[in-house]
């Protein structure tokens, strides 16, 4: 079992990231009142040219618990910040 917290937010995107996704994983985000379970994981991205060449940055990560409630983590440069529940 993995649990992370807002503060730990852009350790769990790593890992995350870095393998496949699977619902059965025990990954559970911890709000300091519940425990909820991570159902879902995806990366938003943005896609432009700079001279004929395609590049691709990811803009945001939503993490969707099991009651609902999603994780919009945004990325500024090299920092990530959660908004506010959706």
């Amino acid at each position: 079992m993995i649990t992370f917290t807002r503060d730990s937010i852009h350790l769990m995107v790593v890992i995350l990231k870095g393998s496949e996704f699977v619902n059965n994983d025990a990954i559970f985000f911890d709000d300091r009142r519940t425990l909820r379970k991570v159902t879902n994981f995806e990366s938003i991205n943005d896609f432009f040219e700079i001279n004929g060449m395609l590049q691709e940055h990811t803009k945001k990560y939503i993490v969707t618990l099991i009651d609902g409630f999603k994780l919009t983590v945004k990325v500024t440069g090299n920092s990530m910040v959660i908004d506010d529940f959706s």
